[in-house]
């Protein structure tokens, strides 16, 4: 969906884990260009081809190695934070198989670091049961200086 001369691409199943979340920010962040999220959706035929038409679109404005030269700017962000992600992801309050969004962010100490997301748990097939969390943490000692949570029940349409 180009809008407005906007780069976007469309991403859809189940919630991304940590490391595919640092690829977009990337795209995002640096290029400007945008995602479009169904999580766990089934979505119409097309979008493949509508994403190979935008990924020749981003190929023509950035270069042919433009996704691998994103990926590597991905790993090597997340390779720093990967330990304080790992701790995060092993709290009880965000200990679960699929953790979304998050999102690791600075704060004027450059110890410090704030970390944020959803957890997503399907209860009985019935409604997704999720937190969502915002963790302050000691990127040094990776000690867990506070935690806040909201728990949220959503109740989708399973025809």
């Amino acid at each position: 969906m180009k809008q407005n001369n906007q780069l976007q691409l469309v991403r859809y199943g189940p919630p991304p884990d940590a490391k595919e979340e640092y690829y977009w920010k990337v795209l995002s962040q640096n290029y400007n260009i945008k995602e479009k999220l169904f999580l766990g959706c089934s979505i119409e035929e097309g979008i493949e081809y509508y994403n190979e038409l935008m990924s020749n679109e981003i190929i023509k404005k950035y270069g042919s190695d433009f996704f691998r030269t994103v990926k590597e700017k991905a790993d090597s962000v997340y390779k720093i934070d990967e330990p304080l992600v790992n701790k995060i992801k092993d709290l009880m309050v965000v200990k679960t198989s699929h953790v979304d969004r998050l999102q690791v962010f600075e704060t004027p100490d450059k110890n410090i670091k704030v970390v944020c997301g959803f957890k997503w748990k399907l209860i009985e097939k019935k409604y997704w049961m999720t937190n969502c969390f915002r963790v302050t943490i000691n990127r040094q000692n990776l000690k867990i200086i506070n935690i806040d949570t909201t728990r949220i029940a959503l109740y989708p349409n399973f025809n």
